[in-house]
C-alpha cells in the first residue's frame, strides 16, 4: 500500500458505539468477543452477556437469579462471572457449550478472572476477603496473604496458572501488590516514592497491572510489572493526578482511564511500550463526536471498549483499528517478502498510480502485518522527524532507530530508495522486533501485508495491500 503525505497526523481508530450493553465493558478475548452485563426488562433483571460480531447473546443467570455479570473471557469462549441465585446469595459462574454451571458461592466476593486452560482465580467473601485458586479439574485453593495479613484479593491469572492480586499485612500498611506461583507469594513492591499498590489484570505472559501511590498515600498511577520491575505509566498531561488500567492484552498494551489537566475530567488511555501513555481521544477522528472518558478492555487484536460521551451523551464505545484502504483507488505491491523471527525484515516494491511529491522524513511511515484471519496484528509507526536522513539527490530515504529504541518493540529501521525515472516507484525496506506487540503472529499461515508513507487521515492517496506466504 501507498499513501501520500497528509498534513494532520493520523487517526488510528475508527470509533462507533458498542451497543448490547448496561454496564461498562468487563473484558474481551484476542479475537475481541466482549463480556458485560445486559438489562432485561421481563422479567426485571441485570444477566451476563457476550457481544460477539456486533451481537449481543443474553447469557442469563443461574437458577433463581435476577442479577448476574460476565467478568472475563478466554480465547476458547468459555465465561466467568457471578450471579445471585435461588438462596439469595451470590455465586461464581463458568459459562461454556453446555451453559452455565454454579462454581459455589462467594459471598459478595470480587470478580472472578479465567484463562486459557480454564483455571480460574477470583475473590470470595466469609466474613473476610479471600482470593483463591479454582484449578481447570476442578480443585479449589486458598492463596495465601502476606504475614499478619487478613484479606486478600486476586486479580488476574496467566498462562502458567500464576495469580495475580494484593492483600494487606501486619509488617507493612495499606495493600501491597503479589504475585502467586506453585505455592509461593511473592510481593511485587511499590514504586519508590510510595507506600502501596494493587493488582488489576494480568496477561497471558505473566505481565501485571495495576496501581500504586507515586506521592504517599496520594496521586495513585497506571503501574506495569514485567519480569519482577515496577513501572510507573504516569498520567495524561503530566503534573498531579491519578490514573488506572483496566485490562492487558497479550500483546502488552495497557488501557484504562486517567485523570486530564484542568479539572475533574477524566480520558481513556493506551500504554504501550514504544509510544508510552497516549490519550484516545488523539487517535480517533477528531470530527467523530466522541469525548472517551474511560477505557475498559482491549481485544488482541487491538479494538477497544470503554465508555465516553457522544455529542454529549453517554454510550459505550468500541475502537477498531482504522482500514488506511477504505474508498481508495488501489495501487501495487509487488514482490512482498518478509523475513520473519523475534526480528524481522519487509521488503517490496511499490508503484503509486498518481504521483505528488512524497517526503517520508516529514509524513513519516507505518506498517500494518495481520494474519488473514484478523486474530492478530503488528502496527508500527515511525513518524517524521529526527533520525530520517535524505540521500542520492533526492531519491533516497533511511531512518535508523536510537540506541536506546533498537531493544524495543516496533520499527528500528527504514529505507525508501525511488526506482528509475518513475516518482511513483519505490523499493522499500523495513526492520525492527515483533516481540510481544505481534499479538501472536505466526510463521504458519498467510498475512496481510500494509506500508503507508505518511499515514493517512482521509481517504484520497494511492492505496493497494498484498497477502504472501512467508519467506
Amino acid at each position: 500500500m501507498l499513501l501520500w503525505p497528509q498534513p494532520a497526523p493520523a487517526a488510528l481508530y475508527t470509533v462507533e458505539r458498542q451497543d448490547g450493553l448496561f454496564s461498562v465493558a468487563e473484558a474481551m478475548n484476542s479475537a475481541g468477543d466482549l463480556v458485560g452485563q445486559i438489562f432485561v426488562p421481563d422479567p426485571w433483571g441485570w444477566h451476563a452477556t457476550l457481544v460477539r460480531g456486533g451481537r449481543s447473546v443474553d447469557l442469563g443467570t443461574l437458577p433463581g437469579g435476577d442479577v448476574a455479570d460476565a467478568t472475563d473471557i478466554n480465547d476458547a469462549g468459555e465465561i466467568v462471572g457471578y450471579s445471585n441465585a435461588g438462596d439469595s446469595a451470590t455465586h461464581a459462574f463458568l459459562y461454556d457449550a453446555a451453559g452455565m454451571h454454579d462454581l459455589g458461592a462467594i459471598g459478595i466476593g470480587k470478580r472472578p478472572r479465567i484463562n486459557n486452560a480454564g483455571d480460574i482465580a477470583g475473590t470470595r467473601y466469609d466474613g473476610r476477603f479471600f482470593a483463591y485458586l479454582r484449578g481447570h479439574d476442578g480443585t479449589t485453593i486458598d492463596i495465601p496473604k502476606f504475614d499478619g495479613g487478613t484479606v486478600n484479593y486476586a486479580a488476574g491469572i496467566d498462562a502458567r496458572g500464576r495469580v495475580a492480586g494484593h492483600s494487606n499485612s501486619g509488617t507493612f500498611p495499606g495493600y501491597h501488590a503479589f504475585l502467586y506461583d506453585a505455592g509461593t507469594l511473592t510481593d511485587l513492591g511499590v514504586l519508590p516514592t510510595g507506600s502501596e499498590s494493587f493488582a488489576y489484570d494480568m496477561n497471558a505472559s505473566g505481565d501485571v497491572v495495576g496501581q500504586a501511590d507515586a506521592v504517599l498515600y496520594s496521586d495513585y498511577h497506571a503501574v506495569l510489572w514485567r519480569d519482577g520491575a515496577i513501572r510507573d505509566l504516569g498520567i495524561l498531561g503530566g503534573g498531579r493526578g491519578a490514573s488506572w488500567p483496566s485490562q492487558i492484552n497479550g500483546a502488552g498494551q495497557v488501557v484504562g482511564t486517567s485523570s486530564v489537566p484542568g479539572g475533574g475530567d477524566t480520558h481513556a488511555f493506551l500504554w504501550d511500550e514504544r509510544h508510552g501513555l497516549r490519550d484516545l481521544n488523539d487517535l480517533i477522528p477528531p470530527d467523530s463526536g466522541w469525548v472517551l472518558e474511560q477505557g475498559q478492555a482491549i481485544a488482541g487484536t487491538g479494538d477497544i471498549a470503554g465508555f465516553g460521551f457522544l455529542n454529549g451523551e453517554g454510550h459505550n464505545y468500541r475502537l477498531t483499528a482504522s482500514d488506511p484502504c477504505r474508498d481508495i483507488p488501489g495501487s501495487a505491491l509487488q514482490q512482498p517478502r518478509l523475513r520473519m523471527g523475534r526480528r524481522f525484515v519487509f521488503s517490496g516494491q511499490l508503484s503509486g498510480a498518481r504521483t505528488p511529491a512524497i517526503d517520508p522524513a516529514s509524513g513519516g511511515v507505518r506498517l500494518l502485518l495481520a494474519s488473514s484471519g484478523r486474530d492478530a496484528a503488528f502496527d508500527a509507526t515511525v513518524p517524521g522527524g529526527a533520525g530520517w536522513r535524505c540521500s542520492g539527490s533526492g531519491r533516497t530515504w533511511t531512518y535508523h532507530a536510537r540506541a536506546a529504541e533498537r531493544a524495543l518493540d516496533g520499527l528500528t529501521r527504514v529505507r525508501l530508495r525511488r526506482l528509475g525515472t518513475d516518482p511513483g516507484a519505490f523499493h522499500v525496506e523495513l526492520a525492527g522486533r515483533l516481540g510481544s506487540t505481534a499479538g501472536g503472529l505466526s510463521t504458519s499461515g498467510a498475512l496481510d501485508a500494509t506500508i503507508m508513507i505518511g499515514p493517512p487521515i482521509v481517504g484520497t492517496a494511492e492505496c493497494g495491500e498484498a497477502t504472501f506466504p512467508q519467506q
